[in-house]
């Protein structure tokens, strides 16, 4: 039993606290759902940021393993035609028979053309055009002349700079491949032409994310575009400039303060890396990037900065819209019961400063409310008048309270009736009314207190009863009878009692009339005195006529 009571004694603790700081509560779960809100976005920021992350370093490993091995079919099958070709040293004096070597090589769809030249750069047989001696000269073009230089000094294949072939009309990246003898001294060089696009776009077409990712693969030796998956209508612009140097050293400079390594580190070691990046026109991307040091490149992917961010911004704004709905629907909760709350409180506040049979506000409204509001510094004047009604007490006595109450409540209503739009009509207790108005000329205000008697006097008739009763008033000037409420309040008091002895009739308090109240309390208090302490007693005084006879 004991714990049963223990129980509900917190549990009424608890819901008078919610229901006091109903607000505060609020604003603190409020709080909490917004500190949790930055939270939850927070890591969803860094999960949407780490999937793009996973998905473009997935894709540069998939476009270096897949270029590496398309570069190493493609240089084993130059390896294998290099060879058969140099097997027949007929080629030399008859170089057209070079072609029936080749149609292995063309039947592949993104072999564009396939050509072999001399040392020198002479060309020896090309699939585009049968006279090969129309063909210019490899050493003689810009586009063609390092990349020709590197192949004759390196064993292994070689990239050429992507351009544009007049010839085809088409753009191409040329593949080279230098062919020696014995002892290692140089035969020929094969140029295969592959597609610029069909390459890599069918393996950049399987990448997940793809329409908002771009894969650059940049040639490290001169910095030149091998291929970008996009700006296909801007092939000029992209691969006849190299990557400019500054955007090069931005990128290495980001790396080293992200990981601590540098370029020759990233080559020897073909680490795969990511990193933020913002160029020279202030747009961020991520980037990811990877060395292949077999054939010297760098395979470069970049997502746009807003397109992670528009991810994150449609997914916070699911979040603020569901966070906003249960927000509201709290906030209306609270606010429900905030005004029932709100409400209980003014009831039990206008319960506990209202009569109940009246409805006229009652003693606890005048020292609340009253004293504060009228009496205050540089308050204008007013005039209090403390009306009792004569003969109330007989009606009581004689026809019981339930017919005094009701005359209580038609007195009520009459004196609502005679207020002024600036005044105030108090309950004070009983039969006892106090009224506040804000005239404060003397001849004003009891020509209102004699018109208040007047009305109040007229007959009330209850059933089938008729009552006449009399109203006394005493009247007291703000500030001249006093500057708080007890003084004013017993000044009024004074003037009541000098009305009461005549009846129906007001009075203004005046100095003389506490002088004579007071004595007369003097002599009140000293009878009652006399009576506790036995000073009175019954004496008999004899009556005796002109004869001085004895006559009573």
């Amino acid at each position: 039993m004991l714990q049963l009571m223990h129980a509900d004694c917190v549990k009424e603790r608890f819901v008078a606290l919610f229901k006091k700081n109903i607000w505060f509560i609020f604003y603190s779960l409020t709080l909490t759902a917004v500190i949790l809100f930055l939270v939850l976005s927070y890591f969803k920021w860094q999960n949407i940021s780490l999937k793009y992350q996973i998905a473009q370093e997935n894709t540069v490993e998939l476009i270096a393993n897949a270029t590496h091995s398309l570069f190493d079919t493609q240089e084993r099958l130059m390896d294998v035609l290099g060879a058969a070709i140099a097997e027949d040293d007929r080629y030399v004096h008859h170089p057209s028979g070079i072609g029936k070597y080749a149609q292995a090589l063309l039947d592949n769809p993104d072999v564009l053309a396939f050509g072999v030249t001399t040392p020198e750069g002479v060309f020896l047989y090309g699939s585009s055009d049968s006279d090969p001696t129309r063909i210019p000269n490899l050493k003689n073009r810009p586009e063609s002349y390092a990349s020709f230089m590197d192949a004759l000094s390196h064993k292994g294949m070689v990239f050429g700079r992507t351009y544009f072939t007049p010839e085809l009309q088409k753009w191409a990246m040329p593949i080279r491949k230098t062919i020696r003898d014995a002892e290692g001294k140089p035969l020929f060089v094969m140029t295969a032409l592959l597609k610029l696009t069909s390459t890599f776009d069918r393996l950049i077409s399987t990448v997940r994310y793809r329409q908002n990712l771009v894969v650059s693969i940049i040639r490290e030796s001169d910095s030149y575009l091998q291929y970008r998956s996009q700006e296909h209508d801007e092939y000029n612009r992209t691969y006849q400039k190299p990557f400019p140097p500054e955007t090069m050293e931005r990128i290495w400079t980001t790396i080293f303060d992200t990981y601590g390594l540098n370029p020759k580190a990233l080559q020897n070691n073909e680490l795969l890396v990511s990193f933020r990046y913002q160029d020279e026109h202030s747009r961020r991307y991520l980037s990811s990037l990877k060395y292949n040091a077999q054939y010297k490149l760098w395979i470069v992917a970049q997502t746009s900065f807003d397109v992670i961010v528009g991810e994150f911004m449609e997914t916070l704004g699911l979040y603020a819209g569901v966070f906003l709905l249960f927000g509201t629907v709290f906030y209306l909760l609270f606010l429900l019961i905030a005004q029932a709350e709100s409400k209980r409180r003014a009831d039990l506040t206008y319960q506990a400063t209202h009569d109940q049979l009246t409805d006229l506000p009652n003693r606890n409204y005048l020292q609340q409310t009253v004293s504060s509001n009228r009496i205050a510094k540089d308050a204008p004047p007013f005039t209090l008048l403390y009306i009792d009604m004569d003969h109330f007490k007989n009606i009581n006595d004689s026809f019981g309270h339930h017919y005094g109450d009701r005359l209580l409540v038609a007195i009520a209503n009459r004196l609502k009736t005679l207020l002024p739009s600036d005044a105030e009509i108090i309950r004070y207790g009983g039969d006892e009314f106090i009224l506040f108005t804000q005239l404060s000329e003397k001849q004003a205000v009891l020509d209102f207190a004699t018109h208040l008697i007047e009305t109040l006097s007229k007959p009330y008739t209850i059933d089938t009863l008729r009552f006449t009763i009399g109203a006394s008033v005493g009247i007291a000037l703000y500030p001249q009878h006093g500057e708080d409420l007890d003084m004013l309040m017993r000044a009024a008091d004074i003037a009541l009692y000098a009305s009461k002895k005549l009846k129906n009739s007001a009075h203004i308090f005046a100095e003389t009339m506490q002088e004579g109240f007071l004595r007369n309390v003097h002599v009140e208090q000293e009878l009652r005195k006399a009576l506790d302490t036995h000073e009175l007693f019954m004496v008999y005084q004899p009556q005796v006529d002109a004869q001085e006879r004895l006559h009573g």
